[in-house]
């Protein structure tokens, strides 16, 4: 399963991040800022999530929101 967390390294953002990793899900962490040292994700999307267009989740199976969470 294909998922993208937005805000995903924000404080509830991590948590469901690394969650989402350890029972196997592919994880897309979105973030508006570039995040240095971050080894636990992959797949990161730089950008302000008000400006994802279809094709940047048109594979996804969900898309999880950590914004302010």
């Amino acid at each position: 399963m294909r998922i993208m967390v937005i805000e995903a390294f924000g404080k509830a953002g991590r948590l469901i991040m690394d969650q989402s990793i350890n029972d196997g899900y592919q994880v897309i962490a979105m973030s508006k800022h570039r995040h240095f040292g971050i080894k636990e994700a992959k797949n990161v999307l730089t950008k302000d999530m008000l400006e994802l267009n279809k094709n940047d989740i048109k594979n996804l199976d969900a898309i999880v929101d950590a914004t302010e969470a």
